[in-house]
């Protein structure tokens, strides 16, 4: 058999419908069999259905039926499909497919019995404090020390006033370095262009951290601290890691594709605080961009161990930092080759704010 079934017309009202339903249910690798009726024919829709929900209450296994006609009264609908209390009818395909994708994640996190989240504390010690009087956004290098603190790694970074401070760092690092501002006012450097990426040379380096301080300081008059030069990272998968409240299910931890076209054109997975490291990379498994993860065209496999690390220690600190973050962006984080782990190249931190009085 092959998957859908064509099982329309004449077949369908005759003895060999039950039969064909029947051999569906009886495949063991069928968990679910939905049955989409685009354009109900009567009398063969309704010799259809009728067999459907006989079937269904001989089975263990879920029958489910689309019933896309937009009249909506026709008997076999509201009389024999919407009598049964087995079967499952819905009107609109996407919501069947939306239902039975929650109905499957939900026994795929039965079947991971063995693998379940650690119970949060209900006071957990942070790792991490705010600076005093910090309000609102982090500064780039106070978010990276969040991260530091539990366990992300993220670049190599100094933080510098004058030029020749920049100039030297530079000259340490042995390569091209990135030059960013740093200020809690200036959240979304790359937009200001506050950004310069793979400065090489003294001279080269004096000019951009000029540059880049004058526009901070024109963007943000009294809040800048400086210039970080950073390592530049080559090469890599570019993810993103995220941390969001949400009103129902609170701390959520975002995985999924990074870099610049995050939001353009997202893909990413969810999941709800807390959760274990089987939850992470059945998430991973679930992205578009999964096959990049592994070795492709002569590039190694990424380090999807460390992908799922730094996750669930990004899971930890939203469980323990509840109150005190409300929201956490990692992007890009880069997956290196397996073994080498992965690197925060930039961090978003934005604080919780205070109780009412």
């Amino acid at each position: 058999m092959s998957n859908p079934v064509d099982c329309g017309g004449p077949p369908a009202a005759d003895e060999r419908g039950p039969q064909i339903i029947d051999a569906l249910l009886g495949d063991d690798d069928v968990a679910v069999l939905l049955t989409v009726v685009n354009g109900p024919i009567p009398p063969i829709s309704d010799a259809l259905v009728a067999d459907l929900v006989a079937a269904a209450e001989r089975t263990d296994k879920v029958v489910a039926v689309v019933w896309g006609s937009p009249v909506g009264t026709e008997p076999a609908l509201r009389d024999v499909l919407l009598g049964s209390s087995r079967v499952v009818t819905y009107r609109r395909t996407g919501n069947a497919i939306t239902a039975l994708d929650a109905w499957w994640s939900w026994h795929r996190f039965l079947a991971a019995g063995g693998d379940r989240p650690p119970v949060p504390s209900p006071h957990p010690a942070p790792r991490w404090t705010p600076p005093d009087g910090r309000r609102g956004t982090c500064s780039e290098q106070e978010a990276k020390g969040l991260l530091a603190a539990y366990g992300i790694p993220t670049t190599h970074d100094a933080l510098v006033t004058t030029a020749a401070d920049a100039a030297r760092v530079a000259a340490r690092a042995g390569g091209p370095v990135v030059l960013k501002a740093c200020s809690a006012a200036l959240p979304h450097k790359s937009d200001l262009g506050l950004v310069r990426v793979g400065v090489a040379g003294a001279r080269d380096v004096r000019a951009a951290f000029r540059d880049v301080l004058e526009r901070a300081r024109e963007a943000a008059p009294g809040e800048v601290d400086g210039v970080l030069v950073c390592e530049m990272v080559r090469g890599g998968i570019e993810m993103a890691l995220g941390l969001a409240q949400d009103p129902v299910f609170g701390p959520t931890v975002v995985i999924g594709a990074g870099g610049t076209d995050l939001e353009a054109a997202p893909d990413v997975a969810h999941l709800v605080v807390p959760f274990a490291a089987a939850d992470v990379r059945r998430a991973i498994d679930g992205l578009r961009l999964r096959p990049l993860l592994d070795v492709h065209r002569g590039r190694p496999a990424a380090d999807v161990d460390a992908l799922v690390a730094a996750t669930c220690a990004l899971g930890r600190a939203a469980d323990e930092l509840r109150g005190t973050v409300a929201e956490i962006d990692v992007n890009p984080l880069v997956v290196r080759a397996e073994g080498e782990g992965v690197v925060a190249l930039d961090a978003l931190v934005v604080l919780a704010d205070p109780p009412a009085a």
